[in-house]
């Protein structure tokens, strides 16, 4: 599951996740789309960077200092596969060039050894990596079934070489669809479909974004109410599901994951 892997232990504390990503390898720093949403993050790279709880802590990964344009990239389209893996959206919202510079970044850094960028199709159902799956547990994947094959276009990114300052990466194209890439990274695993494998339910629970839960704890999350297949489904595989109201907090789209970053969290 997604983690802070970079800042000391600190209070809760929670922000909306599109304007911002936390990886293992540090920090990326949205450029937003939209250009009504910049400010968003704008807003919070500032007091990422002057905040006493985060100034010294964050390594920044993205974008460079002074760069100028800087190519759009939203947090909702990445998703940590593991403490090696990363895997980044390539939509609407997040470019091609964005995610080679930060795939660079990440594999100079060294942490992380492997960096996927995933080509959704230009449909309102896919506008974020996260709007497609959830990773629940170790093994433990929510998503919406149609992505599975839909997605039949990745590219890897790995380090080549490196001297000094000097980074080169390949980058190798996989036709493989995204459940492929999931069961390369992902050991053991098993995967729930929204709608409760109904495609009816599915399609219809998407639109308030089904898959996209937020996990609060190993198979623990928080949920729409309203998208009761989906939850049905959880459970029947002992999944706690926390319900929380939707009909306003759905109709800007985005669902419980897309509204909170988690910044720290508790072993337990």
């Amino acid at each position: 599951m997604d983690s802070a892997f970079i800042l000391p232990p600190s209070p809760n504390l929670y922000f909306q996740r599109d304007p911002i990503a936390l990886t293992p390898g540090g920090v990326i720093f949205s450029s937003m789309k939209m250009e009504g949403r910049q400010r968003e993050a704008d807003l919070l790279r500032s007091i990422f960077e002057r905040h006493p709880l985060f100034k010294d802590a964050v390594h920044p990964l993205f974008p460079a200092a002074g760069q100028n344009p800087v190519p759009s990239i939203e947090g909702g389209d990445v998703i940590v596969l593991s403490k090696e893996a990363v895997a980044i959206g390539n939509s609407e919202r997040t470019d091609a060039k964005a995610i080679y510079q930060v795939a660079k970044a990440l594999l100079a850094e060294g942490t992380v050894q492997r960096v996927y960028e995933v080509h959704l199709p230009e449909k309102r159902q896919y506008m974020h990596l996260d709007t497609v799956f959830t990773i629940l547990d170790e093994n433990l994947v929510l998503t919406y079934p149609d992505a599975l094959n839909a997605v039949l276009q990745t590219s890897l990114y790995t380090l080549k070489s490196q001297e000094g300052d000097k980074v080169h990466i390949k980058r190798e194209v996989l036709k493989e669809s995204l459940l492929t890439v999931l069961e390369r990274e992902i050991p053991h695993l098993d995967i729930i479909h929204t709608g409760n494998g109904n495609p009816e339910y599915a399609m219809r629970e998407q639109w308030f974004d089904g898959a996209n839960v937020f996990a609060i704890g190993a198979r623990r999350v928080i949920s729409y109410n309203r998208n009761k297949h989906t939850n049905r489904a959880l459970r029947n595989v002992g999944v706690e599901v926390l319900e929380i109201p939707s009909s306003e907090l759905s109709r800007g789209l985005g669902g419980p994951r897309c509204m909170t970053m988690p910044l720290s969290r508790a072993k337990v």
